[in-house]
């Protein structure tokens, strides 16, 4: 379970004396945990009945809990990670269920806090650090610092298991190249700028996402090498690619990001909606009814979180599609480009609406899967009554608070319901809610206030 996601973000004030840091929750009826900082070398984190022990040094953590709670548990972890981050240099904190670790006769779940620290950006040389870097146990390695690596440091590296960031690097060997693509995980090498096919073909062989945003051109020979990766590949840094590079990029079949296209030629259009797998083309601001009839053959989740207007023909075309269709970035839709897409044979995400109007509520809730409106923060009455009819997993996380009456309409809702941004929700329109059938996700601060 990873932690410090944004789903437990709250209004806080922090304070920093010496070697004690108090963090007090803007709810006044409740304090929500207390941290305290000894020597940067230990911490005691105290939340509830939570109580962990962190020795930053050694990058280990002790714990001993009497709960079971998870959600109070995460919002440790995130009040960490924050305290770790803004004041010793170091961050990211996960949280692992380790129950078959525990010894034989106890009868609780066990939570293992791992710290992963991010000082490590800035360091500029690996020489004399290695035994700094416990590889098994730093999740999240940030070594964005380093200019240059030896192909022995590449080796040492290709042992990490996590997310290890390498932005800086501006070219890699051969041998590097092989000893990296063993690494377990997610690989960010954005600061290359050029790939020969022979370094691309040593990377192909690499199991974990790819970013490589830094390109800025790419080889035919390259992108076929590419192509053959088994995870996501991140190339968003290219701003034109040749007939033959996509050509080799849709043999892709896994998530394509090409995010950097910020205009789609037909020939260029065509052979990318062979791609088989998640393709994403969040540059585009603006789309033809041409385009929309190529990309409609796409077959798999499309992303087009640049466009700022979507016109009705488009719209009725891309209703054909096969997939999810994500428009991140429309602030605006009309009711005929809605109807037509809630025709859509898969999940659709509008993110940044800015208000959902009783209409365009109902449009939308005949739509058929997993539905994700965002960008408003609030929600009429009405609006969620015709919300509450759509069939499928329904996404409103910025939504900061909701009415009693919407919240008994939104408990009638078949599918999860996800409310994560509400701040504020009385214990009536709570109650509601938790009659709700399928799964509801709410933030852990409600919770929190319904305790207070």
């Amino acid at each position: 379970m990873g932690l410090g996601t944004g789903k437990v973000s709250r209004a806080v004030s922090s304070h920093w004396f010496g070697t004690d840091w108090i963090e007090e929750s803007a709810m006044e009826k409740r304090r929500l945990g207390l941290v305290s900082v000894n020597s940067v070398i230990q911490a005691e984190v105290t939340f509830d009945e939570c109580h962990y022990s962190v020795r930053f040094g050694e990058f280990q953590t002790e714990d001993r809990m009497k709960t079971n709670n998870l959600d109070l548990a995460e919002l440790v972890a995130a009040d960490v990670s924050r305290l770790l981050e803004d004041k010793l240099g170091m961050g990211y904190v996960e949280m692992h269920d380790h129950e078959n670790q525990l010894k034989e006769g106890q009868d609780r779940k066990g939570f293992l806090l791992k710290l992963s620290p991010s000082s490590f950006k800035h360091l500029k040389t690996l020489s004399g650090s290695r035994s700094q870097l416990d590889l098994e146990s730093i999740y999240f390695l940030n070594l964005n610092g380093l200019e240059s690596i030896t192909d022995s440091e590449a080796d040492f590296l290709g042992q990490h298991r996590g997310f290890l960031c390498l932005d800086s690097l501006p070219s890699l060997t051969y041998i590097q190249a092989v000893s990296l693509s063993k690494q377990k995980g997610d690989l960010a090498l954005d600061g290359i700028n050029s790939l020969s096919q022979e370094i691309a073909k040593a990377l192909s062989t690499h199991t974990g996402d790819i970013y490589l945003n830094g390109l800025n051109k790419v080889s035919d020979e390259s992108a076929e090498a590419l192509s053959s990766m088994k995870c996501n590949l991140h190339l968003n840094g290219l701003h034109n690619i040749s007939e033959a590079v996509a050509e080799a990029l849709a043999k892709h079949n896994r998530g394509l990001y090409l995010d950097g296209l910020t205009d789609l030629p037909e020939e260029i259009a065509r052979p990318l909606t062979e791609h088989n797998g998640p393709l994403s083309l969040g540059g585009l601001s603006c789309l033809s009814v041409e385009i929309a009839e190529i990309l409609a053959n796409h077959v798999g989740k499309l992303s087009l979180d640049g466009l700022q207007f979507l016109s009705d023909e488009a719209a009725q075309i891309l209703s054909e599609k096969h997939g999810d269709i994500s428009l991140g970035n429309l602030r605006h839709i009309s009711d005929e480009a809605a109807t037509a897409l809630a025709r859509v044979r898969g999940g659709l995400r509008f993110s940044s609406l800015e208000q959902l109007p009783e209409r365009l509520a109902e449009v939308l809730s005949h739509h058929q899967g997993e539905l994700s409106l965002g960008g408003f923060q609030s929600l009429s009455d009405s609006a969620a009554k015709s919300l509450a009819k759509h069939n499928g997993d329904l996404y409103l996380d910025d939504l900061t608070t909701i009415s009693h009456s919407a919240a008994e309409f939104l408990s009638t809702h078949q599918g999860a319901l996800n409310l994560y941004g509400i701040m504020e929700l009385s214990n009536a329109a709570l109650l509601l809610l938790e009659k709700h059938e399928g799964f509801l996700g709410l933030n852990d601060v409600v919770y929190a206030m319904e305790c207070a």
